[in-house]
């Protein structure tokens, strides 16, 4: 039987994702918000359609594109405006409305949703988010589990880089930056898809699962790396007493999906791709 995959969400990850996934011989949907967009991504060889989540409805068809799916990416990040701890999950809760919890799928949430515990964390902590669109997640992931139960698997993804999220971008019109000698967690767009390919192809559902480089570079030696390979001026970096942080632990996905980050390091971004100057 062939298999239909609806993403909501063609955005930086959804295109390539979808994109590979029509590749490996899935029938693929996918949604944007805008015409522009709309027009842009009609050029691709799967079907696009303009839908737009609100708190109390859904703008567009989502009949249309639910339909005959048997797995749904659900892929937007809850935007960064006031009050979006309430707005995410409202908007979550029409999805849920709207799809048969007999469909199958996989919700890109962040790692986010931790707090800083200056340790390792994984998946069995209680999350206990610090930012308001943590808060956000943490909610809108409830609720898809209690929906859809051992249907649901949840990414929660590290900070995200790749094509045109090459970490030089994050020194512009940075005077300074804080917390030098922090680990940081990051992930690859690669590893986002492979991930999500992984998860589908071992029909591995019901479960959370951790997305995050191995290495955990020092904040300060991998964006001091970012600026040299811009030939941007070196970051200046504050001095704090205490330092916050986490160490996401990837185990559980390197475990159970049998999965090996290509940019299992990486500061191997700064060698494997062509970095440009408009990719800061």
């Amino acid at each position: 039987m062939n298999t239909k995959i609806s993403i909501i969400g063609l955005g930086w990850l959804g295109v390539p994702l979808a994109l590979q996934l029509q590749q490996n011989g899935y029938t693929i949907s996918g949604t944007t918000t805008t015409l522009d967009k709309l027009e842009t991504l009609s050029k691709h060889p799967f079907q696009v359609c303009r839908i737009k989540v609100e708190t109390d409805n859904i703008i567009g068809d989502w009949e249309a594109f639910i339909h005959q799916s048997n797995i749904l990416i659900i892929n937007f990040p809850p935007k960064r405006i006031d009050n979006i701890e309430t707005i995410h999950p409202l908007q979550i809760a029409q999805i849920i409305k709207q799809t048969s919890k007999t469909t199958k799928v996989i919700f890109v949430s962040s790692t986010s949703v931790y707090q800083n515990t200056n340790a390792l964390i994984n998946e069995t902590v209680n999350c206990v988010p610090e930012k308001a669109s943590g808060i956000g997640l943490v909610k809108a992931e409830q609720l898809l589990r209690d929906y859809f139960g051992s249907n649901l698997t949840i990414l929660r993804l590290a900070g995200l880089i790749g094509p045109k999220r090459h970490p030089g971008r994050f020194l512009t019109n940075k005077k300074q930056l804080k917390n030098p000698n922090v680990p940081i967690n990051l992930i690859h767009q690669k590893d986002c898809v492979g991930l999500i390919e992984t998860i589908l192809e071992r029909d591995c559902f019901g479960e959370t699962i951790n997305g995050c480089a191995d290495v955990h570079p020092k904040r300060k030696d991998f964006y001091e790396n970012a600026a040299v390979r811009l030939n941007l001026p070196l970051p200046v970096f504050g001095t704090q007493k205490e330092e916050h942080y986490k160490i996401v632990d990837n185990s559980k996905s390197k475990s159970l999906l049998n999965f090996e980050y290509e940019f299992s390091n990486p500061e191997w971004i700064f060698s494997k791709e062509p970095l440009l100057k408009n990719q800061s």
